[in-house]
């Protein structure tokens, strides 16, 4: 019986949709851990650290829905976060940037940039 109701819960729920990629651009001179959440906050999921003046491309990303929230983290400090839309997503190429304030705010903290 427990197996038949996981069976139906999982049948009625399916998998997790997806978004094919993202890509995360960092300018600051700080390497950043990148996290994604749904407008509601729910769960945020680790996306990726991107390191100093790089970008890196995330693959197969769980959606977040109609608004996603990006937090931005050094050190394990978050440092900033950013609300986009899936309008906004898509008109970027689902490409999102570090904010600058991060580099600002790591800065006035005292946290060392990355050698």
């Amino acid at each position: 019986m427990a197996v038949g109701s996981f069976l139906l819960l999982f049948a009625c729920t399916g998998p997790s949709t997806t978004v094919d990629h993202i890509t995360l651009v960092n300018r600051t001179a700080y390497n950043v851990d990148v996290e994604a959440t749904d407008a509601a906050r729910s769960e945020f999921l680790t996306l990726t650290t991107v390191h100093h003046d790089s970008q890196t491309t995330v693959g197969d990303v769980v959606d977040e829905g109609p608004t996603w929230v990006f937090r931005f983290d050094v050190a394990a400090r978050p440092l900033a976060e950013v609300q986009l839309t899936r309008h906004q997503l898509e008109g970027s190429g689902w490409r999102v940037n570090v904010p600058l304030e991060v580099e600002r705010r790591a800065r006035a903290a005292g946290l060392p940039t990355p050698p």
